[in-house]
């Protein structure tokens, strides 16, 4: 018995000593800090426009990239830049490529001038990162972001749907107030 016991908490002691000396290769980042890299790198893709809308999850250390862009290389781009963060296991993209028909880029240019034309909504500037993001698809237009309050959130679509040709409008505008 006092054999069988000693040989139990030496094989426990071992257990101990050797899984607190084992360290993970990729350096591990808590998740805050993974989504504002995450986050951060997105902000700066160069080819990134008022017409693209990426957004992202991250559960453990994968990475999974959602919503539309104009470019296939956009696409790929996002993913590689992702995919180069310290301490991200995987990459799942499931961006969508929208299509570029002659159609729907006359609605986002339309669209682009009202929205960003409207006194109320002109204050914020159409920089790296707009706070409206226009996405087409088939004629239909989805306003994506974030604005002040309700009162931006109803002339941003109320602006859209003056824009000849839209078939129908989703107002995903989130308020700040």
């Amino acid at each position: 018995m006092r054999i069988t016991m000693r040989i139990v908490k030496v094989s426990l002691l071992a257990a101990f000593f050797l899984l607190s000396s084992v360290r993970p290769v990729a350096q591990v980042r808590e998740t805050p800090e993974l989504e504002n890299l995450v986050r951060q790198d997105l902000r700066n893709l160069p080819g990134l426009s008022v017409f693209d809308n990426v957004t992202f999850r991250v559960y453990g250390l994968t990475v999974f990239l959602e919503g539309q862009v104009t470019s296939p290389t956009l696409r790929n781009e996002a993913e590689g830049v992702i995919r180069q963060i310290n301490g991200v296991d995987g990459v799942n993209n499931y961006i969508e490529v929208l299509p570029m028909t002659p159609s729907d880029q006359a609605i986002r240019m339309a669209t682009l001038h009202a929205v960003y034309g409207d006194p109320n909504l002109t204050e914020d500037s159409l920089g790296p990162n707009p706070p409206i993001h226009i996405v087409v698809r088939n004629g239909n237009v989805m306003l994506e972001g974030r604005v002040r309050d309700i009162v931006e959130r109803s002339d941003a679509y109320a602006q859209a749907a003056s824009v000849p040709g839209v078939a129908g409008i989703t107002n995903e505008l989130q308020t700040l107030h």
